[in-house]
């Protein structure tokens, strides 16, 4: 028991209202949590919780479609004693077993011990939004949390993974991409995402994907107009569950389409009512990255009350390690950053729930990189639309696509030129290897990690929305969030409209060089023109590079080399270029965690 005491401590600021331990009899199972009271904040929704005198368990997230679920099981006999979704996950598995989870629309990590079966079902969701993280000595121990940092209050070994450092350092990647499981520490694994772990009664552990999107040919015969209604219906649906919570809800806020669409949907859903919808967003005194100008478009809404927190150098020089310590591993930018700040000013303005925009650019082909396979595709498949897709291109963006040789030879040779690259690579001496210290490159270099190159739009889509690119971000707010005792909400994440989303074709994603089209379309005359129609994307993207040029973020980062050359990890004497210096800020934070 102490030692989930730990556990559990050492996670206090993810569920600051409550918190429990419980063993079973043989003292061969131990559950804990800390509770953030959403629904039913009474006793009765603490956990860890019990059902039916046989399963007991401990949940992170929400299942967000559990009054739907909890009428269902209720007309098959099951009985409820509290108004919690974590009751109705428990029925749902005393009813259905594994496949509850296909029933399932919610963000989660959950484990449920059966007393009877003597096993331990431990699932994530299926974008991976609720973080699982595990360490398995085979037929004798799982220890798992919600963060490394419970794992190593357990006593699991802090050691790194030099591998994956390597990667981080050397290609500025943040996950192993030849193995999803690993972390930055050796020992300690994350559960994919759409996947559950079953431990069985004989000591045996199991795991299997629940749930993929299942490529085939795009629905041709979809009018855009039709597509435009069914987006709609699924989206408003995501938004109307996401809304569920007994206690404030409000919204992060970018002045982007994607959060300008959240933000204008639940007021829309809250018209007739007296509800005030806060929402918050990051500011930069820097106008180059400040998107103030597009925030300010819904401040003609009386219902709508917007708070800013304006973001400067001082989070990196001041709170830099300790959002490190709340992520646990390093970062791709300085992004989360912001996003931390945000998550702030929220809890200090007491609101605990906030509906974020997160999870649209992936399936809907909202970043500039997606119009290469687009291109690609249109290319091998029907040229005309190419011919008029590109000079739409050059007429919206100012600028040519890049048509070369190598675009044609990728088009009719997929992957021949990622292939030789990958063979130069390993043969040749790359231009990072110069940075690194010799040994530590030579012994984590014999493979090159694999860039995917499609020639198809949605295959792309479905790579960047659960191999890789989205978690990582999904990551990022989640600790975010939770560093301040607060939960964020995705609707774009309903897994019934992403799979819908890749039934279209690629043209109704990215038409006339406009990126996320059918989401524009969508919700056309509901959002500002502004907004909607604005061709340049920036994000919660700060200027790092200008923060990493002040005297005490150049100071930091001179220890940080110090310190990486020292342990054997950067060539003495190495020229570092500034894009890497975010990179170096972040690894010497590692080895001194």
């Amino acid at each position: 028991m102490e030692r989930l005491k730990k556990m559990t401590d050492s996670m206090a600021h993810r569920g600051p209202d409550g918190e429990g331990q419980w063993l079973n009899p043989e003292g061969s199972v131990g559950l804990g949590h800390r509770r953030l009271s959403i629904l039913d904040l009474s006793e009765h929704g603490s956990q860890p919780m019990h059902y039916a005198g046989r399963y007991s368990i401990t949940l992170n997230g929400e299942i967000y479609n559990y009054l739907e679920l909890r009428a269902e099981l209720e007309q098959a006999g099951y009985r409820f004693h509290s108004g919690s979704d974590t009751e109705v996950l428990l029925a749902a598995y005393a009813a259905w077993g594994t496949g509850c989870l296909s029933r399932l629309d919610g963000m989660f990590a959950f484990a449920i011990f059966d007393a009877q079966e003597k096993t331990l079902f431990c699932a994530r969701d299926r974008f991976g939004e609720k973080p699982f993280y595990y360490a398995w000595n085979p037929g004798r121990e799982l220890i798992f949390g919600s963060e490394i940092k419970s794992l190593l209050a357990a006593g699991v070994p802090r050691h790194l993974n030099e591998k994956l450092l390597f990667y981080y350092l050397a290609y500025e990647i943040v996950s192993d991409p030849f193995d999803k499981q690993k972390t930055f520490y050796n020992g300690i694994l994350k559960l994919d995402a759409a996947s559950y772990l079953l431990v069985k009664s004989d000591g045996t552990l199991v795991q299997k994907r629940y749930w993929d999107i299942r490529l085939s040919a795009p629905d041709t015969r979809i009018s855009m107009e039709d597509a435009c209604e069914k987006l709609r219906e699924l989206f408003t649906v995501s938004t109307i569950r996401r809304l569920r919570s007994d206690v404030p809800v409000g919204s992060s806020f970018s002045g982007g389409m994607d959060s300008t669409i959240t933000v204008m949907c639940i007021r829309e859903l809250r018209k007739n009512t007296d509800y005030r919808q806060h929402v918050f967003s990051a500011r930069f005194s820097d106008p180059q990255w400040d998107e103030g100008a597009y925030m300010e478009e819904i401040d003609r809404y009386p219902e709508i009350v917007r708070h800013d927190v304006w973001v400067d150098e001082k989070v990196l020089t001041e709170e830099l390690y300790t959002v490190l310590h709340h992520h646990d591993e390093p970062m791709g930018s300085a992004s989360p950053l912001a996003q931390y700040k945000v998550m702030q000013l929220a809890k200090e303005q007491g609101i605990t729930v906030l509906l974020d925009g997160q999870g649209a650019d992936e399936p809907m082909a909202g970043y500039m990189h997606f119009f290469h396979p687009f291109f690609r595709e249109m290319y091998l498949t029907n040229r005309p639309l190419f011919n008029q897709e590109l000079a739409a291109y050059k007429s919206l963006r100012g600028s040519d696509f890049p048509i070369n040789w190598q675009f044609k030879l990728n088009a009719r040779f997929p992957g021949l030129l990622k292939g030789l690259g990958n063979i130069r690579r390993q043969f040749s001496s790359p231009a990072y290897l110069n940075l690194l210290n010799k040994d530590f490159a030579r012994r984590n270099r014999q493979t090159v990690p694999p860039f995917p190159i499609f020639n198809n739009l949605n295959e792309s889509l479905r790579f960047n929305t659960l191999e890789t690119g989205l978690e990582n971000l999904l990551r990022l707010a989640d600790r975010n969030s939770m560093a301040h005792s607060r939960e964020v909400r995705l609707p774009y994440l309903n897994h019934e409209l992403v799979e819908f989303l890749f039934t279209l074709p690629a043209g109704f994603k990215i038409h006339e060089a406009w990126t996320k089209f059918i989401l524009r379309k969508s919700f056309d005359e509901m959002i500002p023109a502004k907004i909607n129609w604005r061709v340049k994307k920036i994000g919660y993207r700060p200027p790092q590079e200008n923060w990493l040029q002040q005297p005490r973020a150049r100071a930091m980062y001179e220890d940080s080399v110090r310190k990486l050359t020292r342990e054997g990890y950067l060539a003495e004497g190495a020229i570092i270029p500034g894009n890497k210096a975010w990179f170096i800020l972040n690894a010497a934070w590692m080895l001194g965690n």
